[in-house]
């Protein structure tokens, strides 16, 4: 039970941290994962190079997970804005119209559905 009320604690103080501070801590999980992984091309033994994977990849998890709770689901959303906002030549044809040589032809909208649609 104290168990519980411990990671309750820790999510919720994640979760009062900042989206930058999210993104921060995300981003460090990059080197660390390449660290877990390059230095198995380091010439030492293999239980140290063993030991150096469980730190640094155990690093990288965590690195991961905090960032992703600090964030949230409204945080990943706001990720995937900005990097569809900064390289528009990959993004799909909006779906309300059709590029046909100089002629742009205007889609019918969809009705949109309620929230609870597939429950």
């Amino acid at each position: 039970m104290a168990l519980k009320a411990h990671i309750k604690k820790t999510r919720a103080k994640l979760q009062s941290l900042s989206f930058r501070t999210g993104v921060i801590i995300l981003a460090m999980c990059v080197p660390f994962y390449i660290l877990s992984f390059a230095q198995m091309l380091l010439p030492i033994s293999a239980y140290a190079k063993g030991t150096l994977w469980f730190i640094l990849f155990g690093l990288a998890k965590t690195c991961q997970y905090a960032g992703l709770t600090i964030i949230g689901a409204e945080g990943l959303r706001r990720l995937k804005k900005a990097f569809t906002r900064r390289h528009p030549e990959h993004r799909a044809i909006h779906p309300a119209s059709a590029h046909y040589g100089s002629f742009i032809i205007k889609r019918k909208k969809r009705a949109k559905r309620p929230f609870f649609y597939g429950i």
